[in-house]
């Protein structure tokens, strides 16, 4: 009785912890009201309406702008842990900090998103999702870090051992990945299996290689069987993701290989207005920035009439004046300071955003081509 009564209180405990986000998220983060909302719909030619609207693929859903961001989150936050490991011991990174920031982060933007939009519950359940892992891994992390992990650092040589300069670089490689290819797609297993063949296990500092070849390990094996399993989940619930988008747009030259040869001019209406095709991810946001320097106006994008950018800024920054109104901010946790803020863009006014960010002391981090 005593084992059944400790197995119940298990199950309710691992309840309430699956339960209590989808309830902050579901109750206490739904917006109340549309009013201050920067919909901006652009006047298109009818030929050209009839035209791009049956072209495939041409629209996607506009939420998913606003949504995509705590997905981008986990991908900063491990861009910002391989900063900081690159010149700290991993103890003093803020996992805490990151796992309650994703969940502030999608609370902003699903306040934005619930009176605009209809609900999208495939994208709120891989949220979910994504959210729980990362609350898990970040919080088993910074209590392994803080106890084991810190008293093995009494014990670190100088310079640190191959096993942290394994860690560094293995961080590193995986930040950058995650900017345009799914983290389950990472080789997780290569990686464990170089890491044993590669790192020797003689060497200074016996106490920090031991534990680190246990920490570097388990993670490792950890994330390639969960990235197996989520990997086959979504590719059995989820379409694969489309790499390419459509943007209609004007003042654009006829070559436009100057400016970046990714940019594909499909077709030139007689309005004027120009249908291009664009790679997605992080390629779209490099685009946009060059598109910044020239003269050029989008009129949608993905179809759509607004979007969400963040930025890069100093602590004590403020949007100058006609920037459009912050929707959330986060602190960069790579050690260097600093903070990320949120905005949502009306299309047609991205390009001139663009183009005042860099007076301003920002710098343009993601566009979020939904």
């Amino acid at each position: 009785m005593a084992k059944l009564r400790k197995t119940k209180r298990t199950l309710l405990a691992l309840a309430i912890f699956l339960a209590v986000p989808a309830l902050y998220i579901g109750v206490g983060c739904r917006g109340s009201s549309d009013i201050g909302s920067s919909v901006t719909v652009p006047v298109i030619d009818p030929e050209t309406r009839t035209k791009v609207d049956g072209v495939p693929n041409y629209r996607f859903p506009e939420e998913k702008s606003y949504l995509t961001f705590p997905e981008w989150y986990i991908v900063y936050t491990s861009q910002d842990f391989a900063s900081y490991i690159d010149k700290n011991y991993p103890n003093g990174f803020s996992y805490f900090r990151s796992a309650g920031e994703f969940w502030t982060s999608y609370c902003a933007v699903n306040q934005w998103v619930t009176p605009r939009y209809e609900f999208n519950f495939g994208t709120h359940l891989m949220i979910y999702v994504i959210g729980i892992s990362h609350t898990v891994e970040y919080v088993i992390k910074g209590i392994y870090e803080n106890t084991i992990g810190r008293l093995s650092e009494l014990f670190a040589p100088v310079p640190p051992t191959p096993e942290d300069l394994f860690q560094r670089k293995y961080a590193f490689d995986y930040g950058q990945w995650l900017n345009t290819v799914p983290w389950y797609d990472f080789a997780f297993g290569e990686r464990l299996t170089q890491f044993w063949e590669t790192v020797p296990f003689a060497g200074p500092g016996p106490v920090r290689k031991a534990e680190r070849r246990f920490a570097v390990s388990a993670e490792l094996a950890v994330k390639a069987a969960y990235g197996w399993l989520i990997k086959g989940g979504s590719e059995t619930v989820y379409e694969p993701a489309q790499l390419e988008i459509h943007a209609l747009m004007r003042g654009l030259p006829l070559d436009t290989a100057p400016i970046d040869r990714r940019i594909v001019l499909v077709e030139t209406f007689r309005d004027g207005t120009q249908l291009v095709k664009l790679p997605r991810y992080q390629p779209f946001t490099e685009i946009v920035q060059k598109l910044g320097q020239t003269n050029a106006t989008f009129l949608e994008i993905g179809g759509n009439s607004n979007i969400l950018i963040s930025l890069t800024v100093p602590d004590n920054w403020a949007p100058p004046e006609g920037m459009p109104p912050i929707l959330f901010e986060t602190k960069i946790l790579s050690g260097a300071g600093g903070k990320r803020v949120g905005l949502s863009v009306p299309v047609t006014l991205l390009l001139d955003v663009v183009r005042n960010i860099a007076p301003s002391g920002a710098q343009l981090e993601h566009v979020y081509d939904y």
